[in-house]
């Protein structure tokens, strides 16, 4: 999965952070085309852990700063993901590197911030790019 220009948010802040997630999602995808070593997965799942706690720490702030209405939805869906990641993050711990991890990392990735980004950050895009500073 590649970030492309519909996932654009206007933001520049978070279309930095987001092209960032984006390679890393290449590479989760190839875990489950080639063996992954253990060093790999392990710097996958600590990236993806401070991706999500810097990430949508910045996205509240600006959600917070700007008065945006869907703030609480948002946060909402933000503590959801990190839920999962600390699911994935015991199932690596307790389990190790298996092709089952790297489907669930897969999914976990590529499904959740896909459908994330195109829905719900073009939408604080928009909030923010409609702000009027006074």
């Amino acid at each position: 999965m590649k970030f492309t220009s519909n996932m654009v948010t206007n933001v520049e802040l978070i279309d930095e952070q987001h092209k960032t997630l984006f390679n890393h999602i290449d590479l989760v995808e190839a875990m489950g085309k080639t063996p992954l070593d253990k060093e790999k997965a392990m710097e996958t799942i600590g990236f993806l852990g401070d991706y999500i706690e810097k990430h949508f720490g910045d996205e509240e702030e600006l959600q917070r700063n700007s008065r945006y209405s869907r703030y609480k939805e948002h946060h909402k869906l933000h503590k959801w993901y990190i839920g999962e990641y600390r699911k994935l993050r015991a199932e690596y711990d307790r389990n190790g590197y298996s092709e089952y991890f790297a489907h669930i990392l897969n999914e976990s990735i590529v499904d959740w911030y896909a459908k994330h980004v195109l829905v719900e950050d073009i939408a604080l895009g928009k909030h923010l790019g409609a702000e009027v500073v006074t």
